[in-house]
């Protein structure tokens, strides 16, 4: 039968959230600080909380 096939390798990788930086006039409303992700979804994508709360957001693709 001869050598088995080489295996696949899967690589999975978990976003528990991102750092929002940048310029307060470009980014209005949007407070700077850690977004995390919340175990909710908006049409299919994953939603974000401010760590501070009251805010939220979507990652769209």
């Amino acid at each position: 039968m001869g050598p088995p096939a080489p295996v696949d390798k899967i690589v999975a990788k978990s976003i528990v959230g991102f750092q929002v930086q940048g310029n307060q006039d470009k980014l209005g409303k949007i407070g700077m600080g850690l977004m995390l992700r919340i175990p909710l979804t908006i049409f299919g994508r994953p939603v974000y909380e401010y760590e501070g709360g009251g805010q939220h957001g979507n990652l769209a693709a």
